[in-house]
Parts: structure tokens; C-alpha cells; sequence
């Protein structure tokens, strides 16, 4: 697509044994683009914001989103139950109740 003015951008070229044609290294979005964005502005062209998130390489990765609720339960009696049976001593287990009461 031709430059419209949106996005200011230099691209870099890899070392020449790359097969990528260009890297991205630095780019913004300019005024115009932020007005277009926003909705102040008539995109010069069709636009499409493509809101998918791509995560390689991580385990344990949590994404949220628009509308993303996490619920979350507590068993009060069981974690106090833990605490109870474990092998810390009684102003430790104390002070674990008392953090667990805070929560």
C-alpha cells in the first residue's frame, strides 16, 4: 500500500543472507493517523485494526481482552485449615490468618 501519511516508519534491512525483505525497527503513528484512529479523521484508505494477540516461545501466557473477567473462589475454611495443619509456629500461623482475613 502507498505511504498515506499515518504512520511514520523506517524499515532496515536484515543481513543479506536473511529471506525477510525489510524489518520494521521504528514506527509511530502520526497526528493524522491518531485522528484517523479516533475517529476525528476519514482514513485515506480502507482500515483494518486487527486486535489478535501472538505470543511464541512462553508457557503459562494469560491474555485478556475486552470483556475478559477471571473469577476467582476462595475456600476460607479450607486455606484456614491449611494454615492450622501446617508446621509454623503459632504466631506465624496467626499472622497468616490475619493476612487471609485482610484478602
Amino acid at each position: 500500500m502507498p505511504d498515506k501519511g499515518l504512520i511514520d516508519w523506517k524499515p532496515r534491512k536484515p543481513s543479506t543472507t536473511s529471506t525477510i525483505e525489510y524489518v520494521v525497527i521504528h514506527a509511530r503513528i502520526t497526528g493524522e493517523g491518531t485522528d484517523v484512529i479516533e475517529g476525528r479523521a476519514i482514513p485515506p484508505t480502507a482500515i483494518t485494526l486487527d486486535g489478535s494477540i501472538n505470543i511464541h516461545g512462553s508457557q503459562g501466557v494469560q491474555v485478556g481482552g475486552q470483556g475478559y473477567i477471571q473469577n476467582v473462589s476462595l475456600n476460607l475454611e479450607r486455606l484456614n485449615n491449611y494454615i492450622d495443619s501446617s508446621n509454623a509456629s503459632t504466631v506465624e500461623k496467626e499472622k497468616a490468618k490475619s493476612l487471609l482475613k485482610r484478602v
